[in-house]
């Protein structure tokens, strides 16, 4: 599914700010992403991130914008306010340090995800933007002697977060199995878009308003 696309029927200005791999990986699958705006961060500085974002935030002045960026530092190796990490996996004491470096590197994630908000904030756009923060696939910190990722189908690889801020609505939990394909067709009815054949998956937005149907699904995933 081409994301810039679809955000540009919708009016909207693209940008995306994520590390180099990303964009190897796409010229290798489907080449040059069509962002408007593509800003690319080290992941040995990974505070370099906020700072494209920042500058992104600022240039979009007041036009409806698209913003996709990947925060790295949960995933392993490590990051945090210590810079990278260089994990590995021998021992139970070497168990318990890989947990602190998880943990550094949440806790990072938490005040550079702060320092996002507070860029949205400053350019007055905080109360008028829709904010999806989702993951890929959880990460193996040591449990049953397992680290990273890809290595099964286990319940830490497939359980991830899913938070959708809309400006307006009150927050509360959602009990009902959703997954990542739908997020896309969420962003189209939130924005008063029409679904398309290529989305998988369908709108939580009914689901947020509590409708029980739509949270009885069935989701095919496939190990990697």
């Amino acid at each position: 599914v081409n994301i810039p696309r679809i955000a540009r029927a919708l009016a909207l200005t693209t940008a995306a700010v994520v590390p180099p791999d990303f964009l190897v990986d796409w010229l290798f699958r489907t080449g040059l992403p069509e962002f408007e705006r593509f800003d690319l961060y080290d992941l040995g500085r990974q505070e370099q991130q906020l700072e494209h974002l920042e500058d992104v935030f600022s240039s979009l002045k007041s036009e409806r914008f698209f913003v996709w960026t990947h925060f790295f530092c949960t995933h392993d190796p490590f990051y945090s306010a210590r810079g990278p990490s260089s994990l590995t996996l021998k021992g139970p004491t070497e168990t318990a340090r890989i947990h602190e470096e998880y943990r550094a590197a949440v806790r990072w994630l938490d005040v550079q995800f702060a320092r996002m908000m507070h860029a949205l904030d400053a350019t007055g756009r905080k109360d008028s933007t829709v904010v999806i923060v989702a993951a890929d696939h959880g990460e193996h910190v040591g449990d049953g002697l397992r680290l990273g990722h890809a290595d099964g189908m286990h319940r830490e690889d497939l359980h991830v977060p899913l938070l959708i801020s809309v400006p307006g609505v009150s927050g509360s939990e959602v009990r009902g199995l959703v997954g990542n394909i739908d997020i896309l067709p969420t962003i189209v009815d939130l924005l008063g878009g029409a679904a398309e054949p290529t989305h998988d998956g369908i709108s939580l937005v009914p689901l947020m308003q509590h409708d029980p149907v739509r949270s009885n699904r069935h989701y095919y995933i496939r190990g990697y």
